[in-house]
C-alpha cells in the first residue's frame, strides 16, 4: 500500500482512479459516453488525468469534484497503489479507495463528462459486463488485499470472500 505516495509533490503520472464507497457496500460509478476512444459507453471508476503540478490525490480529488460534485478528504483514503495505466502504455496510474461520508449520496451533482452515473452495490459492479476490465482487476486486487490484511470494507460486516467469489 502506498498512501503516502499519493500526497508526494513533483511526480509525473498518467492519472488517478478510485473506488468510491458510499453507504456501506455501495460504490459510485460514472458512465462513459460514446464520444471517447477509451471504452466508450462503459461503466468506469471516478478519476482522470493529471494536470501539471498535481499530486495523485489532488488529481483524484479534482476529478471527483468535476465529475460528481463530491469532495474527498485525505483521511477518507484507506488504500492506494500505483500500477501501469491500462490506457497509456508505459505510464503510471494511481488507484485508491475512498470511504466517503454516509451523506455523500445527497451531495452528488453530475458534471459534464459522460452520460450519467450509478450508485451500485459492490457485487453488482464486479459482475457488470460493461465495467472496464482493467479497472475490475484493480478492484479485485484491492478486495484480495483487504481479505488478506483484514482491511475494513466500509464497515460492512459481510465477509470479503463473498465479494471475491463474484468477481
Amino acid at each position: 500500500m502506498q498512501i503516502k505516495q499519493i500526497f508526494k509533490k513533483g511526480q509525473t503520472f498518467a492519472g488517478s482512479k478510485g473506488l468510491v464507497f458510499i453507504d456501506d457496500s455501495y460504490v459510485l460509478v460514472p458512465q462513459r459516453d460514446g464520444g471517447t476512444d477509451f471504452y466508450p459507453n462503459h461503466d468506469d471508476l471516478p478519476g482522470g488525468c493529471q494536470e501539471p503540478g498535481e499530486t495523485p490525490f489532488e488529481t483524484f480529488q479534482r476529478e471527483l469534484m468535476e465529475e460528481m460534485g463530491v469532495h474527498v478528504f485525505p483521511e477518507e483514503i484507506s488504500y492506494a497503489v500505483s500500477c501501469p495505466d491500462i490506457d497509456k502504455e508505459y505510464q503510471e496510474l494511481f488507484f485508491m479507495v475512498a470511504n466517503l461520508r454516509h451523506d455523500t449520496r445527497k451531495q452528488i451533482k453530475f458534471g459534464d463528462e459522460g452520460k450519467g452515473y450509478l450508485v451500485v452495490h459492490l457485487d453488482q459492479l464486479l459482475t457488470d459486463r460493461n465495467f472496464i476490465p482493467g479497472y475490475k482487476d484493480l478492484v479485485k486486487e484491492y478486495l484480495e488485499y483487504a481479505e488478506n490484511h483484514r482491511h475494513p470494507l466500509r464497515n460492512n460486516p459481510a465477509h470479503l470472500a463473498d465479494h471475491l467469489s463474484l468477481a
